[in-house]
């Protein structure tokens, strides 16, 4: 399962980046000399103009700026652009209107009264500032929307808070630091989890039996690390780290902003790659990375089994590694320090008696999964399936497919889903509650399903308004900024020299109508 999910990534990853720049692809043509109005531009000067776009953005994103940054830039080059296009189209119509006036003005002085206009000139005339003012305004409203929600996205409140000189904790109490929902960035006590034995073949069982995913959910727990570099004796102050996150998304922009949080107080200094969604640009970046010698390096892995060479390199560099967010597969541990970020796996079996429960322990379900490759595809799939098993062993599983997180196919996947299975559907697993649960309850409201009963991965302002409207179940909790934080304090931890677990869990809540408000308002 997880070498076929590694083959479906880069395909996979390829797909979402094409969704992503379809502003991106105007600009550079409009720039390339193609006008909106029609016509045709140059290749080869559409071809720069992407290079120059593109390597616009991962600046951007190499300053730690969240993807509505870059949607906003974009977006501002665009309407520049239309302007631009505006001052063209109007140059050529007076060029184009130059010579009609003069045999207009030729023949009204042999034929008629000096002074007197034809009716084509006017026409010319008038024309001219028409088309020139409605581009204007449409550049203008343009520049004024997109300004207008790039204002109104990042208007939260995020709180900045700075340490004393020298980079000593002493004044900040660091767990007593609050997220934009009003949660701990981190937590004094850390989550536990109870470790199965080991089946002494897991891959003989089949995949309806929790030992068969034994080596990924306990990845790192049992692997023996290689030895690894030793951690400086000065403590985390004047250090650099390098983040390398896996790509665009809100969650990562709120991720970001827990991490930096955290880097401040400790007076680190940070550099953001970011992935794209794309194992081969993540790869570059890494050996980037290790070129410039970072004194920690932090990985948010795209694929969780190729990133088993990139985490390799980085050991084989002699820098220490800490791995993020992802899990990555057990192969890969022995060459990080440690990993950190949520317990997919112990969530979706709390989530899986949760929706058991609402669907009375019976009935037909069906999952959408996550973008193949990473470990979510697997948790938020399997977790459920295993716990279900024995939890409610009359619940049957009808279905299971991915959409790429996109409401779009998420919306037409579950319409055929609802048009193959009729009544015998009664449950939605989604492995995201943001534009997986935009497109499942489109399709459910349309097919007037509202008898099906949904839950997902959690826990963005999508989400989180679904549930206070009755129209979800559950969803899990998340914290995107105490992700970041805790992979960031980690790091910490080890530039003080202190010990670390193998595995850092974040905390692990469902969230439903009864306690949503406590969540509010939403990280992302």
């Amino acid at each position: 399962g997880v070498l076929f999910a590694t083959g479906l990534s880069s395909m996979t990853s390829a797909t979402v980046l094409g969704m992503r720049t379809l502003m991106t692809v105007l600009a550079a043509v409009i720039i390339g000399g193609t006008l909106m109005s029609g016509g045709k531009g140059s290749i080869l000067k559409s071809y720069f103009a992407v290079l120059m776009l593109n390597t616009l953005f991962n600046g951007i994103g190499c300053y730690g700026l969240g993807f509505e940054v870059q949607i906003f830039v974009n977006g501002m080059i665009l309407a520049v652009v239309v302007l631009y296009e505006a001052h063209i189209i109007s140059r050529q119509d007076l060029l184009k209107g130059q010579r009609p006036d003069l045999i207009n003005e030729l023949e009204d002085s042999r034929f008629s009264p000096v002074g007197k206009e034809t009716p084509e000139s006017q026409v010319i005339k008038t024309t001219t500032p028409l088309r020139l003012l409605h581009l204007t305004l449409a550049a203008l409203v343009a520049i004024v929307s997109i300004t207008t929600i790039y204002y109104r996205y990042t208007s939260k409140f995020v709180p900045t808070v700075t340490a004393p000189k020298g980079g000593s904790q002493g004044e900040v109490d660091i767990f007593s630091l609050r997220g934009t929902d009003g949660q701990p960035y981190l937590w004094e006590q850390p989550e536990t989890k109870e470790i199965l034995p080991r089946p002494e073949d897991p891959r003989a069982l089949p995949e309806t039996d929790k030992g068969y995913w034994w080596n990924i959910e306990y990845a790192g727990w049992s692997s023996k690390k290689k030895p690894m570099p030793v951690p400086p004796t000065d403590g985390p102050a004047g250090k650099t780290v390098v983040l390398l996150k896996a790509g665009d998304h809100p969650y990562w922009t709120a991720y970001v902003r827990g991490f930096q949080a955290i880097a401040n107080i400790h007076e680190l200094k940070v550099k953001v790659f970011n992935g794209n969604w794309n194992i081969d640009l993540q790869t570059q970046q890494a050996d980037q990375a290790i070129n410039e010698r970072p004194d920690m390096i932090i990985l948010a892995p795209v694929d969780a089994t190729a990133c088993t060479l990139l985490l390799r390199r980085i050991y084989r560099a002699g820098l220490p590694c800490i791995t993020s967010n992802t899990i990555p597969v057990q192969d890969a541990m022995p060459y990080c320090l440690t990993w950190t970020g949520p317990d997919d796996w112990g969530q979706f079996r709390m989530l899986a008696r949760e929706f058991a429960d609402a669907m009375g322990k019976r009935g037909g379900y069906a999952i959408v999964r996550h973008m193949p490759g990473s470990s979510p595809y697997f948790a938020r799939t399997f977790a459920p399936i295993t716990e279900l098993k024995g939890y409610a062993p009359h619940m049957k599983l009808l279905a299971m497919d991915t959409a790429n997180l996109e409401a779009e196919g998420t919306m037409q996947l579950v319409s055929a889903w609802i048009n193959r299975y009729g009544d015998r559907l009664n449950g939605l697993v989604l492995a995201g509650d943001g534009f997986s649960m935009t497109g499942a309850l489109e399709a459910v409201k349309s097919a007037g399903r509202d008898d099906i009963v949904i839950v997902a991965a959690g826990n963005s302002k999508t989400g989180m308004d679904s549930i206070k409207a009755g129209d979800a179940q559950a969803i899990t909790f998340q914290s995107a900024e105490g992700d970041g934080a805790l992979a960031i304090y980690t790091a910490v931890r080890w530039l003080r020299g202190e010990t670390l677990e193998p595995v850092s869990y974040l905390p692990k809540h469902i969230i439903t109508r009864a306690n949503v408000d406590q969540f509010m308002p939403a990280q992302w």
